[in-house]
């Protein structure tokens, strides 16, 4: 659970405790959107996250928005949590500074917040961030210590704009899904509208142990 809440809490005024359903949630394509609450119940930010698999690491990969459209990127890598068998990894935490790169476009340099179990970056911003994730094939981010990573985007037009109709209305819209022939007829359509997530039950639900059917490929990790 602690990488998608570490994920999940940059705009939030406090910790997410045990209570009642911390958001909710909805798929589209490849991403998870929900609607970020505070453990009163008050709505927070909205997120998309994204697992991907580099080996045995699973790494995600997340944009949060708030109502008044500010934005983080946020990673979290299981390679920075200790396991029965390895310690964390020694790492400098507070702030710190990571380059950002969408495909071969500039590279920018943005403050981050380094935690044991994720980094978070603000982006200035939020239209020219909208366009570039909608339109980028890859997001290249260097983190120094951290590591470098470079993310396979997809279905991001259909995720940004859930996201920012999420951050708008506080609740992520309802998804529509059309299964297609051979000949890309149409045959079936079904709308999935956002479900809750239990605090207890929200890591399995919104990382599957297995990627989704339309996974991005899995990060180089330089």
């Amino acid at each position: 659970m602690a990488l998608f809440l570490a994920l999940g809490l940059p705009l939030a005024a406090g910790s997410l405790v045990a209570g009642p359903a911390r958001a909710e949630v909805v798929r589209v394509g490849g991403w998870f959107v929900s609607n970020e609450k505070t453990a009163d119940g008050v709505f927070s930010h909205c997120l998309m996250v994204n697992s991907y698999l580099s080996g045995e690491r699973r790494i995600l990969l997340s944009v949060s928005l708030s109502g008044d459209h500010k934005a983080l990127i946020g990673i979290a890598d299981s390679a920075w949590l200790a396991t029965a068998d390895t310690p964390a990894p020694l790492r400098p935490l507070g702030p710190g500074k990571a380059d950002v790169r969408f495909d071969d476009g500039p590279t920018r340099t943005l403050k981050t917040e380094v935690t044991a179990v994720a980094i978070r970056a603000g982006v200035p911003g939020w239209p020219p961030l909208r366009e570039a994730l909608r339109k980028a094939k890859q997001l290249a981010v260097d983190t120094g210590p951290s590591g470098a990573f470079r993310f396979h985007l997809y279905d991001m037009s259909e995720a940004v704009a859930a996201l920012e109709v999420c951050a708008d209305t506080g609740m992520p819209p309802a998804v529509k899904v059309q299964a297609r022939d051979k000949t890309g007829k149409v045959v079936e359509e079904r709308e999935f509208k956002p479900v809750p997530v239990p605090r207890s039950q929200d890591l399995p639900l919104i990382v599957p142990s297995a990627p989704p059917a339309v996974a991005p490929a899995a990060p180089a990790v330089r």
